[in-house]
């Protein structure tokens, strides 16, 4: 099987009039980074739930995306993170909310996989984290001039700034993956939770079908149960994943949220959908590495 990975760095309200030359720059180049980060696990054969896991730490450490060391702030400054995994050749799942001193959340939602959990939150999540050797930060870790920023702008245009990352991965043994992570929605009430640490609303993967993560308004991606919506689609109405895809965010655009897929099928077929004004995403294979954040890719 040749190996496929895809990433997204979020979707949300991307101006292409406004954004410097040098900041897309900046974001073409780290979704690069990260891809080839994923793709070097694959080329040796390792397994997709470990190049997934990378690829995302590599977004979660830059402060260009809304996840680790960016991540979106609550109403009174705090940053609140969650992630999930899901490896689809096990069904197994590691999932985590409300933590506050994580460097890597993604890392942590590993350990959860791999512990007799599948979800731990808050203080009980860090207190595990604690216990397995995750690296911790302090909160000033995640306070940089782009998120109070951000917050400062949300606060006084009362908008949403959506954004999270992810990836999927296709590994040489037929087996598929799917990581996810965020710092949830800008100038969030305290304690709010979306859909990324949610399985089936934000994450989903069976190495049979497919594997998903999803970014946007998590409130409508749970209520939609979006990840794994476009699963049973495939399954039972036999619709591709790009069909799959598109017609569980026109579900959500009816309800009144926006936001983007990426997802891949054993046999390598790939979606990138949104319905926000862009999407960070990208893929690479032998072939070629992508990147893009409006229409086209590069």
């Amino acid at each position: 099987m040749k190996p496929k990975l895809l990433l997204h760095g979020g979707a949300g309200n991307f101006d292409k009039n406004t954004m410097s030359s040098d900041e897309y720059s900046i974001r073409l180049e780290t979704m690069r980074e990260a891809l080839k980060i994923g793709y070097a696990i694959l080329e040796r054969g390792g397994n997709s739930l470990d190049a997934t896991v990378e690829t995302v730490v590599h977004l979660e450490n830059s402060t260009y995306f809304n996840a680790g060391k960016s991540g979106a702030l609550t109403w009174n400054g705090v940053a609140e993170l969650d992630a999930s995994l899901m490896d689809g050749a096990t069904k197994n799942a590691g999932c985590v909310s409300n933590v506050t001193h994580i460097k890597n959340p993604i890392l942590l939602a590993r350990e959860i996989l791999n512990s007799e959990h599948v979800f731990l939150t808050g203080f009980g999540a860090e207190e595990f984290a604690l216990q397995r050797g995750v690296e911790f930060v302090s909160q000033n870790y995640f306070i940089t001039e782009e998120n109070l920023s951000d917050l400062e702008r949300v606060k006084k245009a009362n908008k949403v700034i959506l954004g999270t990352v992810g990836a999927v991965a296709l590994d040489i043994h037929g087996q598929l993956a799917s990581s996810t992570s965020t710092g949830g929605i800008m100038n969030k009430r305290p304690g709010r939770v979306g859909d990324t640490p949610i399985i089936g609303a934000g994450t989903y993967a069976d190495s049979t079908i497919g594997a998903i993560s999803a970014t946007g308004h998590g409130e409508y991606f749970i209520r939609s149960v979006a990840a794994f919506s476009i699963i049973t689609r495939m399954q039972y109405l036999h619709e591709d994943i790009n069909l799959a895809t598109k017609e569980v965010l026109n579900q959500i655009l009816s309800m009144g949220g926006t936001g983007g897929i990426i997802g891949i099928t054993p046999l390598g077929d790939m979606t990138l959908e949104y319905t926000t004004p862009g999407m960070q995403r990208g893929f690479v294979d032998e072939n070629e590495i992508l990147v893009g954040i409006f229409e086209e890719m590069e």
